[in-house]
């Protein structure tokens, strides 16, 4: 032992040999403390997921569907695009949204909806829009037709 190791064994003595086992397990503890919080506040926050598939009424699948999903409180949020299999994940916080669900040539629908934690199937079903139909007829100027204002009445005999 050196004489600067004796000098401070001699001063702190006990005091030293137990802060040298205090600290170590002091710091594990902290580290376990830390890992623990980190852990549990990314599970905390980790997005849930909602994935489902979109169908027309004969239960053929709607490519192209926009499914956005509003989150309580907002106007807009994130929204996804049904595949060529008609199916769509939206990566979601959880929490309380509004489903809207469109295609063209299909009606909107919106429902309500509450994610929790982890992956939500849902499917859903379109209805075709009604048809509509408009006809816009305009007449330009400078073009008259003609009426015919004349008519022909023929006798004919009443029969019993």
């Amino acid at each position: 032992m050196s004489t600067m190791n004796r000098h401070l064994w001699a001063r702190y003595g006990k005091n030293l040999h137990r802060s040298s086992i205090a600290f170590p397990s002091l710091r594990l503890l902290l580290s376990a403390l830390i890992v623990t919080v980190f852990v549990s506040s990314a599970h905390a926050q980790a997005p849930s997921s909602l994935q489902g598939k979109v169908f027309d009424p004969s239960n053929a699948v709607i490519v192209g569907a926009s499914i956005t999903a509003i989150p309580t409180g907002r106007t807009n949020g994130p929204t996804a695009v049904s595949n060529q299999e008609g199916l769509f994940v939206l990566s979601l916080d959880p929490g309380k949204y509004t489903l809207k669900i469109s295609a063209r040539d299909f009606l909107e629908i919106s429902e309500p909806i509450e994610i929790g934690s982890g992956a939500q199937t849902r499917d859903f079903m379109l209805r075709l829009a009604g048809v509509h139909q408009s006809v816009d007829v305009k007449v330009s100027g400078g073009y008259d037709v003609l009426a015919i204002s004349t008519a022909t009445r023929t006798l004919t005999s009443r029969r019993n």
